[in-house]
Formats: C-alpha cells, structure tokens, sequence
C-alpha cells in the first residue's frame, strides 16, 4: 500500500494524488505559518521584556515627583496601583474548609478534620472530568 493510499484509503488514484498535493500544500503552509508565529511571538518575548525596563524607570521617576501621570507627545503615561487577590490555592481552600468547620463547631477535632479536607479533595478529584485536546505540534529541525 503506497503513503497515499494510507492517506485517503479505497480512492481512485487521481483523486489520491489531487489529496496528496492538497495535503503536501497545507502542511507546507502550516509550517510556514507556525515558524512565522515562532518568530513574531520570539519578537513579542523581548519588546516586553524592553517595555518593562522603560516601565521600570519611568514608575521610579513618577513616584520621586509623586505624581501619576505624564503626558508624552499626544499620549498620556499613568501609574496605576492596583490589589489583586492570589491565586486561590488548595491549600487556602483546605484552610478555609478547615476554619468554617471549627467555627460551625461541625467537626472540633484537627484530626478529623484534616481527615475530612482531604476525603473531600479526593472525591473532588475523581468527580473532575477529563477533557481530550487534539492539537498539532511542529518542531523544527535546527541547521547544525
């Protein structure tokens, strides 16, 4: 059996080169496209990372005036501040689980309780569903 009839199966063999040429078409398109995206994301990576130098500067001299804004050409700079909560972690969950059942006066012994946090982690781990993703990867043989 020939590569282009694993690709398309029982097909006439016209319509198997027309599918193969198609399918050589796209893939080289793919590639072409994800070494691009490689490319302007590598690009992104470093204006960022240039970005956050001038941020750096620019947030120490508008705190030294103790002011918030500057205005550059037609543009205005702010500095704004900004609470954000953490990240919600299992381990502030089992705290807070474990809080409310000794103030509820539910369960007064630590060891029981630490026993019932976990019993619940478990369960909530085996009732998560599992999600299927079907990507594809490229990767790119490097010139040596």
């Amino acid at each position: 059996m020939s590569d282009n009839e694993d690709l398309v199966g029982e097909e006439d063999n016209e319509d198997n080169d027309e599918i193969s040429n198609d399918l050589k078409e796209n893939l080289i398109k793919y590639v072409k496209v994800n070494d691009l995206i490689r490319d302007k994301q590598k690009e992104i990576k470093e204006l960022r990372q240039e970005k956050t130098r001038f941020s750096e500067v620019i947030i120490n001299f508008l705190t030294k005036i103790k002011e918030k804004t500057i205005n550059v050409g037609n543009s205005k700079i702010s500095k704004v501040e900004s609470n954000v909560k953490q990240t919600l972690t299992n381990d502030i969950v089992k705290t807070a689980i474990g809080k409310c059942l000794m103030e509820d006066k539910l369960i007064t012994d630590k060891s029981k309780i630490d026993e019932f946090i976990e019993k619940t982690f478990k369960m909530a781990e085996t009732l998560r569903e599992i999600k299927k993703n079907i990507n594809l990867r490229c990767i790119t043989k490097k010139n040596i």
